[in-house]
């Protein structure tokens, strides 16, 4: 049980990923676990290889939980939908379970999992379903861009209104490119949002970002809404991922259609 329970540890040890739910329904499992391992580039086969016994051996025995995986160069992630921290509990319980009934064939997948590791963080964030924007018919891509917005201490209403503000601005000029947003929670720096835009590719997601600053270009919303984002922020910070659902696990199913 000690391999599962360091591997456990990493997970709650922590952009980012930030957060996604996918297609997950955000009332049910609106909090996400979401773990980041940095992989030496060396390692890559063997990483790979030992999730894969691990994926195989929790779905053999039941694994009740979602784990959407991706990966961007040698940073890999999951993302853990959970109603709450209570629900934590229940997914050690899990994967002690899985571990139990995977023998020693886990446990050697298990030391070249955390052997090809050069450093974790795992965090929580809170998916905010409200500010997310999500017009009829758009469809979330496996490409994705991840950007979390940091802003002064005690400035969250007011990034809460301006975001509304923007997500009705999209919505005004019928722009059909989604992104979901989260606020990040326990294990990260604080005072930060995480916004998550999809695409089908990077050429899709180039296009989209483009014809969105078009969209604005000269919007006084627009600029607006931007001045007093520069009035609270404190810095950003970009990262891009791709989304695996063939190495995922308990993928709903129209989450694998992505």
């Amino acid at each position: 049980m000690g391999k599962l329970r360091v591997f456990l540890f990493t997970f709650l040890s922590t952009l980012i990923f930030s957060s996604i739910s996918l297609g997950q329904d955000m009332e049910e499992r609106k909090m996400n676990m979401v773990s980041l391992f940095e992989i030496d580039p060396s390692k890559e086969e063997q990483f790979k290889e030992a999730w894969k016994v691990i994926r195989d051996t929790a779905i053999a025995n039941d694994y009740a939980y979602t784990d959407y995986v991706g990966s961007w160069r040698n940073m890999h992630w999951m993302v853990t939908p959970l109603k709450n921290f209570a629900d934590v509990d229940a997914l050690w319980a899990a994967r002690n379970a899985v571990e139990e009934k995977g023998g020693r064939k886990f446990e050697r997948a298990m030391d070249d999992f955390l052997g090809a590791m050069t450093n974790s963080h795992t965090f929580f964030t809170i998916d905010d379903a409200d500010l997310s924007y999500w017009p009829e018919g758009a469809e979330a891509g496996s490409y994705m861009e991840i950007d979390t917005f940091y802003y002064d201490y005690g400035k969250k209403d007011e990034m809460r209104e301006l975001l509304a503000d923007y997500k009705a601005l999209m919505a005004e000029k019928d722009l059909p490119y989604p992104y979901q947003v989260s606020w990040d929670s326990l294990g990260t720096e604080g005072n930060s949002v995480t916004i998550i835009s999809y695409a089908e590719d990077a050429v899709a997601l180039a296009q989209s970002d483009a014809a969105t600053a078009e969209a604005m270009e000269g919007d006084e919303m627009a600029e607006s809404i931007f001045e007093r984002y520069l009035n609270i922020a404190t810095r950003s910070k970009t990262m891009r991922g791709k989304y695996h659902a063939d190495i995922s696990i308990n993928v709903p199913e129209m989450d694998e259609e992505m």
